[in-house]
């Protein structure tokens, strides 16, 4: 693959990136609303729809990670090998973290189902514990976004 085309599958990556992230953050609106404390929201579409956002985030995250490896094997020496290189670095660091955000976004949503229904264990320990990597996880993925965000300038020149 050539430089031109990584680009444009750079661009396309990052358009198919901006809607799964849009997908994820309304889920995380709707996990985390005051109405699922109290019980009032149902939980199902949410058991449905966050395993297929980790299974598009994983998909896109070996994309990234094929398209990086394209990238560091270019040999044209007016392909911009740095700046893809960096891209598709940072795009996988990005989606891998946004993807393991939606995999403990999972996990808490079996503790936040129990909480509100009085059913099952909930245990307060455990909710701290995944609430804490979680959101590890999403200012790991929010720093690589902004990371990406000021290198796509340049990936689009």
């Amino acid at each position: 693959m050539d430089s031109t085309t990584l680009r444009q599958e750079a661009i396309t990556l990052i358009n198919s990136a901006t809607e799964v992230l849009d997908e994820y953050l309304t889920l995380h609106n709707r996990l985390f609303s005051w109405k699922n404390l109290l019980g009032w929201n149902k939980f199902e579409d949410l058991k449905i729809a966050i395993p297929l956002i980790q299974r598009k985030l994983g998909e896109m995250d070996q994309q990234a990670k094929d398209y990086l490896e394209q990238a560091k094997s270019l040999v044209d020496p007016m392909a911009d090998k740095t700046t893809l290189v960096e891209f598709y670095t940072l795009m996988a660091n990005y989606l891998d973290s946004l993807k393991m955000a939606a995999q403990i976004l999972g996990r808490l949503l079996v503790q936040i189902e129990a909480k509100s229904k009085k059913v099952g264990e909930f245990k307060k320990s455990t909710y701290e514990t995944e609430m804490m990597m979680y959101k590890q996880k999403v200012d790991k993925y929010q720093l690589y976004g902004m990371e990406l965000n000021a290198l796509i300038n340049r990936l689009k020149a």
